[in-house]
């Protein structure tokens, strides 16, 4: 409601006004100016926040975190078994009942490899942030994040450890599926 007033009252101007998708929905129609969904929902928005503060992700953004990997990772595994299985389909090598079940299995192994790797990358990405703030919020770790490379470390630590994390997670799920 704070934000409508600010909106009503004027105070945004001619600016654009984008907000999640959820604020979007609650400021319809209440509004003298439009309001765009950016698209991106809150619980996405605190999990990128959660990573950028180093702190941990809570239940929501892990479930967040789970359903966008699945589903990315499902149509991933989908769209590459289908180029592949059509084209062995045409040429003769398979018969159609064998590229559905194909589709179908890359689908579920992409989903679920997607769904791990997610969850995976999101704890590994906050608990590094978490050892960062509290390694830095020492006399030794402050001095080490205000050179050149130790703030490049600092900065870098969170995301190439949720990265490593999500794809040792991803490979090991993928592997029970071979």
């Amino acid at each position: 409601m704070k934000t409508a007033q600010q909106i009503n009252a004027g105070k945004y101007g001619k600016t654009a006004v984008y907000c999640t998708e959820e604020t979007a929905a609650k400021l319809a129609g209440k509004t003298i100016q439009k309001v765009h969904s950016s698209g991106i929902s809150s619980e996405t928005t605190s999990r990128i926040a959660q990573k950028a503060l180093g702190n941990m992700p809570t239940m929501g953004a892990l479930r967040a975190a789970a359903r966008s990997g699945g589903v990315a990772g499902a149509a991933i595994g989908a769209g590459i078994e289908t180029v592949l299985s059509v084209s062995d389909w045409v040429q003769g090598k398979k018969d159609f009942g064998d590229v559905v079940i194909d589709v179908g299995g890359a689908a579920v192994k992409g989903g679920i490899s997607g769904a791990g790797s997610a969850v995976a990358g999101s704890i590994a990405a906050g608990a590094t942030g978490a050892t960062i703030s509290a390694i830095t919020s020492t006399g030794i770790g402050a001095a080490v994040a205000t050179t050149a490379i130790g703030a490049t470390a600092v900065a870098a630590a969170p995301v190439v450890i949720g990265f490593g994390a999500a794809c040792a997670v991803g490979r090991f799920i993928g592997s029970l599926f071979d």
